[in-house]
Formats: structure tokens, C-alpha cells, sequence
């Protein structure tokens, strides 16, 4: 019988092989990744390679699974028959060589927003390297010429923007003049490689060298390959749809029961039942496996990043585990679990506790998680204590959005801010908790100044959450309430005042000066929350009462500090300015300035 499927773990130089050629098929859903999508990505290689003294640094690190159909082919693309298994086996391993006209032509099953974002990853490093042309770069993106093609290719206009603004030598970087008329996919690659652009931006010229190492020899993926289509969706389907693999949270199961009598295992086995649904719906709902609650739970535990097993050894009796459980593994994961679900015991406290950790369940990265778990075990006998605390700590994490910067300054502000409240929680001398978890005040002003002018344009997802938290803080809804209401197309930021008004405006009578409409256009006054897919797109740069007309098509709008725009009639400098004023003083009784 033949083989028709083949499975390869390989390494991102080898997955952007110049044998290889990669087609997104008609059928594929436009591209859906968004800026925090990118950035968890991004965050991730990061956090893996460590610093440049190779501290912390993971020997590789898994970026998932790619389902591809197609087969091995001469340039022609005639199929090489039944030679699926060998050929590819001879272009990932180097031998034997196969003549230069042998490619792999392959569909993509699943698996397109990885390989988009890590090939405009790659542009990215390449057009802000001082040696963008050298032949590495050349090697892993191709330079579009017949004999070296870019070698992934999207359909329609996605395609043509790939080609137009990511690909080319420079193009990555390059402005893009005009956005209008395009589809949601372009939308969000714009997006995607704004985003990765400013995050690269933000690293030093040694570390952006740093990462493209680590990411072409170090990041690997799984490739599935099967000659048939059908054969390829059986396996899209088992893998994202039917069960479940192996995953560390087993292994240490298995571990920590190898150590208990057979009256404790008993014991514990409903207990930890119970936690596999509770953490297992987390997981669900972050949809990111890396960050587990075992992964949070090694944060809590220490500061180093060594390998999974051996850091819980250091803290389990090899002879007995139950002390390990009791003191350890069910307190970290009971306050795990309040975390991620943001509902508090009954208690005085409840409300506000429930809206603190509603609003940080809302950020893209997690890695605020740890010091809230740890928060929890240090201050449980002191609820107003734990709820001062809990407040500071969403203050934190919101600035750290808002900020340039990626996970390597997240982790200089919560690094120290685990050891304070591990010191604390062990009764070890250290520092203040609530000292360490304040910004410096030159930090708290150059907040609050990203926040009032040019937040969307630097941080877009830090501008939606900001605005549905001050709404919330107006409204006193519950953070469910708005769940509840983004849960049918989700909120997106709208510019009441648009970027580029047509020259015969209502706009530009308005505000004739051009200097002053753009000030004013960037304001965080200007920022509404729109409906993502039934508004957002039809509100171009139209006047004042077309909006209106769109916002309350059906009636009252979901967002609060929306609604209020149904009985304005005019939108002048001096509305865009009263309402700033309103929203700034939001901002300060949330988060004085101390």
C-alpha cells in the first residue's frame, strides 16, 4: 500500500525552504488575526530566547501544527507519484540531493495566519536589518524573481498586498499611503504588520539579529502532509476538533500520584477532575496553550525558566507529594480559577473585586496572571488589602499596554513585582509590594500622556480597552454586561472626526486648519466604540449625521459613551475638547496620578 501522508517536525528555515512552495486555497477564510494575536506571537519568541546573556533561553521553542495538501513536483508541477515520503524526507535532511527542479508545491489546509504573520515577521527583521540584502534573507523570503519566487501566495487582494506592501526588499516598512476600500483581511494585515513593526522597533538592533537567529534555527513546527485533500481535512478535523493530546499538566498528574498512597490518590482524584474542567475552559477561552495554568502556576513558584519538571521537583518531598498539593497546587490553582472566571466569593468586596479582574481578563497578554495568584495567597486574610492591591495591579498591567515597549519590559516591571510578593507570602525580608507595583511618576505622566493624544494610533488595542473600561466605570455594568454585548460582532475604534474628510465636509468647514483637525483627530475625546462589522466599515469618512444614522440604526447603541453622540448635533473642536475633559477625568479616578 502507499503512503500518502507524512508528518516532519521542522524549524522555521527549513518550513521557508526555497524548494517549497506555499498556496492559500480559495476556500480559506480571509486573514482574522488581529494586533494582539501578532503580539502574543511575538511576545512569545521573545520571552523564549532570553536575554543576550542567554539567561532564560528555551532550546526551542513549538509554534504548532501546519496541515498542508499537495505533493512533491517537478517545476512543471507534474506529481511525482508515490514519491511523497522520500523527496520531502531528501529536502528537509539535505541527502541524498535531488536534481534543482524538484519543489513541493502545497496547499495550505490550516495553519494560514502563523505562516503569514511569520513571513511578514521575517520582512519586517529583513528591512530593518542594516544588511536587508544579504542572501540569507533572500533564502528565507525569496525575492520574487522566477528562479527564487516569494514562495507563499494568497488569493485576491490579500495576495496583491503581500506583494505590494510586505514582500519586496523595504516594503514592510514602507507607509501605506492609502487605506480605503479594502476587506477586512487587508484591514487586519495592515494591522498585523503595523504592530510586529513597532514591537521590533522597540528592540535594539543586536536583539532584532538575536531573534531572527533564534526564530529560523530554534522555533519549530510540526508540517502534516497528505497527497490528498480529504485525507487533509480528516486530519485538520481530529486535531482542532477530536480530543485532546498529552500535555504537561498530565505529566505532572501522573507524577505527583506516583507519589501519593493509594488512599491519597482516592483523595485527590475529584479534586483534580473538577480543576481539568475549570482550567480546561480557561484554557479554551485564552486559546493560547502555552499559557497554561501550569505554565502561571511555575511563575508563582520561581523566577527561572529551566525545564518544567525539574522546577516543580524542587518543591515536591520525593517521598511524599501531599504537602506539595496541600500548600501549593490547590491554593495557586483555586485563585487561578476566581482569576480567569472574574467572580469573586459573596462578600463585601465582591463587585469591585469582579470588575478589576474583568477588566484584566480583557488584555491580550496574561502575564499579569502570576502576581495576581500570588496577590491572592499573600493578602486572603485581608480582603480590602487584596482589593487596594488587586486595583494597583490592573493599573499596572493597562499602563504596561499603553507603553512602547514588549515582554522583555513587561517582565523588568513583574519579575520583581513576583519576587516582592513571594517574599512577602514566605515571610522573607524584600521589598514593599505596593511600592514595587507603582509606576515612577515620570512613567505615570508619559501615560496619561499617550492616553489623551495618539493612543489608537500607537496602541490600537490598548484604545478599544480603555474606552470600554471608562464606559464601564460610567455605567457601573458588570464586565459580563459587556461580554455579553460584544459577543455577536465585537467593538472596534471609530474617529468620529476621520483622518482624511472630503474636501466639500461639513468636516473641513469645521475645522478649516489642518494642523488643528489633525490634533484634534487623535484625541481621545474623538475615540468612539463602534460595532465591528455592521459599523465600523460604513463610517468612511462621512459627516456628522450619516454617522448618527449608522450608529442608531437599531436603536440605542450598547456602548454608553456612544449613545451620548444621539443627541449631538454638531461635532466642533469645542465638543471634541469638552468631551476629552470628560474622559481624562475618567482616567484619573481610575488611575490618579500619585
Amino acid at each position: 500500500m502507499s503512503i500518502t501522508f507524512v508528518s516532519h517536525a521542522i524549524k522555521l528555515r527549513q518550513l521557508f525552504h526555497p524548494r517549497f512552495l506555499y498556496s492559500i486555497p480559495i476556500y480559506q477564510r480571509p486573514f482574522s488575526w488581529e494586533e494582539e494575536h501578532s503580539t502574543q506571537l511575538f511576545d512569545d519568541i521573545v520571552d523564549a530566547m532570553g536575554d543576550e546573556e542567554g539567561n532564560d533561553r528555551l532550546d526551542s521553542l513549538f509554534l504548532g501544527a501546519i496541515v498542508l495538501t499537495g505533493n512533491m513536483a517537478e517545476i512543471s508541477r507534474a506529481p511525482l507519484a508515490g514519491k511523497l515520503v522520500e523527496a520531502l524526507n531528501t529536502v528537509i535532511n539535505g541527502t541524498p540531493p535531488l536534481p534543482d527542479h524538484i519543489r513541493g508545491v502545497f496547499d495550505v489546509v490550516d495553519g494560514k495566519q502563523r505562516l503569514v504573520t511569520f513571513k511578514i515577521l521575517l520582512c519586517l527583521l529583513r528591512d530593518l536589518s542594516t544588511n536587508g540584502a544579504h542572501s540569507a534573507f533572500s533564502d528565507l523570503i525569496g525575492t520574487g524573481e522566477e528562479d527564487n519566487s516569494y514562495r507563499l501566495q494568497l488569493c485576491s487582494g490579500e495576495r496583491e498586498f503581500l506583494q505590494n506592501h510586505v514582500l519586496p526588499l523595504g516594503a514592510s516598512i514602507t507607509p501605506i499611503p492609502d487605506q480605503k476600500n479594502i476587506s477586512d483581511g487587508e484591514r487586519k494585515l495592515i494591522e498585523v504588520r503595523n504592530s510586529l513593526h513597532r514591537n521590533l522597533l522597540d528592540l535594539s538592533a543586536e536583539d532584532r539579529a538575536r531573534m531572527l537567529d533564534y526564530m529560523v534555527n530554534h522555533c519549530e513546527l510540526v508540517i502534516i502532509l497528505s497527497e490528498t485533500i480529504d485525507h487533509a481535512f480528516q486530519i485538520f478535523l481530529s486535531i482542532n476538533n477530536k480530543g485532546s493530546g498529552l500535555e504537561r499538566s498530565d505529566i505532572l498528574k501522573t507524577d505527583l500520584m506516583s507519589r501519593l498512597t493509594e488512599e491519597q490518590v482516592l483523595q485527590y482524584r475529584p479534586v483534580w477532575e473538577q480543576w481539568n474542567d475549570s482550567l480546561g475552559e480557561a484554557r479554551a477561552r485564552y486559546g493560547n496553550q502555552k499559557m497554561t495554568f501550569f505554565n502561571h502556576f511555575r511563575a508563582v513558584l520561581i523566577q527561572t525558566n529551566n525545564n518544567f519538571m525539574d522546577d516543580f521537583s524542587k518543591f515536591i518531598d520525593p517521598d511524599d507529594a501531599q504537602p506539595f498539593i496541600d500548600n501549593y497546587l490547590i491554593p495557586n490553582a483555586h485563585a487561578y480559577i476566581l482569576i480567569t472566571t472574574a467572580n469573586w466569593p459573596a462578600g463585601p468586596y465582591k463587585e469591585q473585586m469582579d470588575r478589576v479582574l474583568g477588566a484584566l481578563n480583557w488584555l491580550p497578554m496574561l502575564d499579569w496572571i502570576p502576581s495576581a495568584m500570588l496577590a491572592i495567597n499573600v493578602y486572603k486574610q485581608d480582603p480590602e488589602r487584596l482589593l487596594q492591591f488587586m486595583q494597583k495591579l490592573e493599573r499596572l498591567a493597562y499602563g504596561l499596554l499603553i507603553l512602547p515597549g514588549g515582554a522583555g519590559d513587561r517582565k523588568k516591571k513583574y519579575n520583581p513585582l513576583r519576587a516582592a510578593l513571594r517574599n512577602q507570602l514566605n515571610g522573607e525580608p524584600g521589598k514593599d509590594p505596593f511600592k514595587v507595583v507603582e509606576f515612577s511618576l515620570i512613567e505615570q505622566k508619559k501615560i496619561r500622556a499617550l492616553i489623551e493624544n495618539g493612543m489608537h494610533k500607537n496602541r490600537p488595542a490598548a484604545a478599544k480597552l480603555m474606552l470600554l473600561r471608562l464606559d464601564m466605570e460610567v455605567t457601573g455594568w458588570s464586565v459580563n454586561d459587556y461580554n455579553e454585548r460584544s459577543k455577536e460582532e465585537g467593538f472596534s475604534v471609530e474617529h468620529l472626526l476621520p483622518h482624511s474628510p472630503a474636501a466639500d465636509s461639513q468636516w473641513i468647514r469645521d475645522f478649516p486648519d489642518a494642523d488643528m483637525r489633525t490634533h484634534h483627530t487623535d484625541l481621545i475625546g474623538n475615540l468612539f466604540l463602534v460595532r465591528e462589522s455592521s459599523e465600523n466599515p460604513k463610517m468612511k469618512n462621512f459627516d456628522l449625521p450619516d454617522k448618527k444614522a449608522i450608529l442608531f440604526a437599531r436603536g440605542p447603541h450598547p456602548i454608553h459613551l456612544t449613545n451620548l453622540l444621539a443627541e449631538q448635533e454638531s461635532w466642533t473642536p469645542d465638543d471634541i475638547v469638552q468631551r476629552h475633559q470628560v474622559l481624562m477625568s475618567l482616567v484619573d479616578k481610575i488611575w490618579p496620578i500619585q
